[in-house]
């Protein structure tokens, strides 16, 4: 599979399919991808995330690059 960067947050709302992530809970699955740091260009690993609300299933990667700045990949369409 495939993740593209879809933004860069620290604590603030950040929506994904009209889902503020920060504001749910966030479910490992277990799984990790490789994504590209957008800012250094370096490969790292990552978890893979999941949301659940209102019937809607969300699944993202998300690291925390620096000190609560998290950096967050959404699947590539």
């Amino acid at each position: 599979m495939s993740w593209v960067y879809s933004g860069t947050m620290s604590g603030q709302s950040f929506h994904i399919h009209e889902i503020d992530i920060v504001k749910e809970k966030w479910i490992d699955t277990g799984v990790r991808a490789q994504v590209e740091d957008p800012l250094y260009g370096v490969i790292k690993t990552c978890p893979i995330w999941k949301v659940k609300k209102n019937n809607q299933e969300i699944t993202f990667v998300a690291g925390e690059f620096s000190n609560n700045v998290w950096v967050i990949y959404t699947k590539q369409s």
